[in-house]
């Protein structure tokens, strides 16, 4: 929309939009309904360029070293056809996520505040350093069709205390604006399978020394 562009233009001049390039050079589609999570996770590897130490196709030629979905060892949490079927909870996504390389920081939205969630955009989309922020929000409470959803934060608009959500349903809904105080009150509401609120992530990559604790095909726990 002309305002969705017009505050595009003024959260890049104010430095704002930091994340937007990177998971945007990344950007891709959910291949099934349930996948969210999933898809989420492959453009935030990707945009932080962890090797998946193993190729993405071409395996007896040069290949590429790239992640899709199907390459996530969902067996570390719960197997891929599972996930193809009910989704992924928080629990899962963030054990994933530090699986394949990553480092998370969990924040449910039931142990946080509205500004702790501000304060943990602004940081993620102001920071020059590859960080960034993940939200498991209810669609229904944005006036959105569907349930639970995953989706990396591209960018804020300070002047209308807005975020951009990076929507990977782009079947659905495209990249939107939607303001702080509603998609935190989105990420306040309960996850049916948990029964816990939901909130949303803090990622980087995790030094390689971090790294060695884990494999692509097994999760050990670590803390």
């Amino acid at each position: 929309s002309p305002q969705g562009r017009r505050n595009f233009a003024e959260a890049m001049a104010a430095g704002q939009l930091e994340p937007y390039f990177p998971l945007s050079e990344q950007f891709v589609t959910q291949d099934e309904p349930t996948f969210c999570g999933l898809t989420t996770l492959t453009m935030v590897l990707n945009a932080l360029n962890i090797d998946p130490r193993r190729r993405w196709r071409d395996e007896a030629g040069p290949g590429w070293r790239w992640w899709s979905d199907e390459m996530l060892p969902a067996s570390c949490t719960v197997p891929l056809e599972q996930v193809r079927a009910e989704g992924t909870t928080m629990d899962d996504f963030a054990r994933l996520a530090v699986a394949n390389g990553a480092r998370v920081r969990t924040r449910y939205a039931c142990g946080e505040s509205l500004d702790s969630f501000r304060a943990s955009l602004v940081e993620r989309t102001t920071s020059a350093a590859a960080t960034f922020a993940v939200t498991s929000f209810c669609r229904a409470r944005l006036g959105q069709t569907g349930g639970g959803h995953f989706s990396p934060i591209g960018g804020y608009h300070a002047e209308s205390d807005s975020a951009l959500v990076l929507d990977v349903a782009r079947f659905k809904y495209p990249p939107f604006w939607v303001p702080v105080e509603q998609l935190w009150e989105a990420t306040l509401a309960v996850d049916e399978v948990t029964g816990r609120a939901r909130g949303w992530f803090e990622l980087s990559a995790a030094p390689l020394n971090e790294r060695c604790e884990h494999t692509l095909y097994s999760w050990r726990a670590t803390s």
